[in-house]
């Protein structure tokens, strides 16, 4: 099954970003998770976050949602077991063992990996441009981090807006009117990514629509 994402941009400055910059309220919730300290692309940084926020001037938002309308009428069909993913292995010990929550992952997963790609090559269309991918880096099985070694492949080392200290949850709410419900343990809602381009001039929306149009989940 192709299930095709909808991608929505928002071009802002980065100024405007910076309304929905919690560094400290963020900081507070990598703390909780596995990766805080032991990957290169998570807190704690080794270089100050705000000097490095400075040298953009504008964000390109890219807002990926997959409706999982399609998947309920399947859904006695499906068997967790068949959608095991790097980010359920590493938080399987904490994460509801359920068909929703193997899929969420699994669909972040495969959109994350594309959607990197994709966005490390839009880097090459102007100068000054750097790609902010969905969650923690993944190049690596065991991140060189954890065992106090720089990272081995430096050229695609990149941030998440969490990573950076902003609150996603607002960014969505501000930017594209979308909220999301933490509360729903089943189908129904979407699975979300959000991701961007900082650049110093502004970008074109349809370059980078164009780039990312043929994305799409494989179930």
């Amino acid at each position: 099954m192709l299930l095709q994402p909808q991608i929505r941009l928002k071009s802002i400055t980065m100024k405007q970003l910076l309304q929905c910059h919690r560094p400290q309220e963020v900081l507070a919730f990598c703390k909780a998770c596995n990766n805080y300290g032991i990957n290169h692309s998570c807190p704690k940084f080794n270089f100050s976050v705000q000097d490095w926020l400075s040298q953009y001037r504008y964000a390109t938002l890219i807002l990926t949602t997959i409706s999982t309308e399609p998947l309920i009428a399947r859904r006695a069909s499906l068997n967790a077991a068949d959608y095991n993913s790097p980010t359920y292995q590493k938080y399987q010990q904490t994460a509801d063992d359920n068909i929703y929550t193997r899929l969420s992952m699994y669909a972040f997963d495969q959109i994350k990996d594309k959607l990197n790609k994709r966005l490390l090559a839009l880097e090459g269309v102007a100068d000054n441009i750097v790609s902010i991918p969905p969650g923690s880096c993944t190049y690596c099985e065991v991140c060189a981090k954890k065992q106090g070694k720089p990272c081995l492949h430096p050229s695609k080392l990149r941030y998440s807006l969490e990573a950076l200290g902003f609150l996603v949850s607002e960014l969505l709410d501000i930017f594209f009117d979308y909220q999301i419900d933490w509360s729903r343990r089943d189908f129904g809602g979407d699975f979300v990514t959000i991701s961007a381009l900082f650049s110093i001039k502004q970008l074109e929306n349809s370059l980078i629509e164009n780039n990312l149009s043929d994305i799409n989940l494989e179930l």
